[in-house]
């Protein structure tokens, strides 16, 4: 049997950022995860994350999550060199909402598999749906491999509020995907 501790928030949001630090910094040291993926949209969470993950054995992906076609990129400079000099690795992916379809052969029509994927798991919370989302973007983008037990980190909006163990899976072969553990939540 595990026992861990979790956290559940009365509210989402930017004020349970420091919660989720501690509670990720805490996981890395105890059952020594080497990955951590944070979700961005302006990247000042994952420079929050990368610093202070910055002296322990893991590897930290700050993604900047876009959705639909907008390939714009508007993490700073200034966001991308504290994220470089913290040892952090940041990049941005698009949309999973293709391979999702792909990897359901596009058989549940009229509603895409992306969207019964994404709002089946917006009921665990916003940040959920992120968690997964990025942890197959950086599997995709060949910095997590397959099978891989890594921390995600979200938020709802800025910050995050959002935690889980995950044993990452490329987007075409989401159905491997597993939720492992879930850290933090909001209710």
């Amino acid at each position: 049997m595990i026992e861990k501790k979790v956290l559940y928030f009365e509210n989402p949001g930017e004020s349970n950022t420091e919660a989720c630090i501690q509670q990720v910094r805490h996981e890395v040291e105890e059952n020594g995860y080497r990955y951590v993926v944070v979700a961005a949209n302006t990247g000042k969470t994952g420079v929050e994350f990368a610093k202070a993950l910055s002296e322990l054995e893991t590897e930290v992906y700050v993604v900047k999550y876009q959705e639909g076609d907008d390939e714009a990129d508007d993490i700073s400079d200034e966001i991308k060199a504290e994220l470089a000099d913290n040892n952090a690795t940041f990049f941005s992916s698009p949309s999973i909402a293709l391979s999702l379809d792909g990897s359901f052969g596009l058989k549940l029509a009229p509603m895409g598999p992306s969207k019964v994927v994404g709002r089946t798991l917006k009921r665990f919370g916003e940040g959920m749906k992120i968690c997964c989302d990025i942890v197959m973007m950086a599997t995709d983008k060949g910095l997590l491999t397959e099978g891989v037990e890594t921390i995600a980190v979200a938020g709802t909006k800025s910050g995050a509020d959002t935690v889980a163990v995950i044993r990452a899976a490329a987007s075409l072969r989401f159905i491997e995907l597993k939720v492992l553990e879930i850290l933090a939540k909001p209710r």
